[in-house]
């Protein structure tokens, strides 16, 4: 296997959080990101099922960019990532919440090498089979198939106190039209919101801070992380 690539195993013992995510690493700005069902360590090569570009076209890879500043949270089985500089909210892995815990249910909100480099997956978070919107996909959905996904979005999260309605994100099944879960401290916002945008501290209405991502642009659609 190239210098420049890695492979990295996500392993359950109960059986419902199992993947292997290779990443090919450019080693200047970005990495392309493939998720697998199996690796075969002789070949070095992925086995079964995999997500590894925008099912519109398999020249729009799924891509990370990690240059500048990063900073990630880390889950059981899953990550969220912020490339606050250009506006990028990323999330790959297991959901924190399942409405049937038994499935082995993986899924990737990233960009695609379509799209723009301050376009933020997770404030889109959308239905995304086409060349403009990140790769929002499952590895394994309720059926064990790899389908789009969408995110319930809180469109207008500001009260009129000034403190913000930031909560989980719902994901749903853009195929079956089924809920699935949820993804905790991570919310997709689906528009730009005027006035918020990259490293801004908002808080809930319970005190707790939480992070924008998203630029000044109405191109750039707002999502939050909640703060440790």
């Amino acid at each position: 296997m190239p210098t420049n690539e890695a492979v990295y195993r996500c392993y359950d013992p109960s059986g419902v959080a199992n993947y292997y995510m290779r990443i090919k690493n450019n080693q200047s700005a970005y990495a392309d990101i493939e998720l697998w069902e199996g690796w075969d360590p002789v070949t070095h090569a992925g086995v079964g099922a995999f997500v590894a570009y925008n099912g519109a076209s398999s020249s729009y890879l799924a891509r990370i960019w990690y240059d500048l500043c990063i900073e990630i949270q880390l889950r059981n089985f899953r990550f969220s990532m912020l490339v606050p500089a250009h506006q990028n909210h990323y999330y790959v892995g297991r959901p924190d919440e399942l409405f049937d815990e038994t499935k082995n249910i993986v899924i990737m909100i990233v960009r695609s090498t379509s799209t723009s480099v301050n376009n933020n997956p997770m404030g889109t978070g959308i239905f995304a089979n086409n060349t403009v919107n990140g790769v929002t996909r499952f590895l394994f959905d309720e059926d064990g198939n790899q389908r789009y996904l969408s995110l319930s979005q809180m469109i207008c999260p500001e009260t009129i106190n000034g403190s913000f309605l930031l909560e989980k994100t719902r994901i749903r099944n853009a195929t079956t039209f089924k809920a699935v879960g949820y993804i905790h401290d991570n919310m997709s916002c689906g528009v730009h919101i005027p006035g918020v945008f990259w490293n801004q501290i908002r808080y809930d209405s319970d005190g707790n801070a939480w992070k924008a991502i998203g630029n000044n642009s109405t191109s750039s659609y707002n999502s939050f992380i909640k703060m440790a």
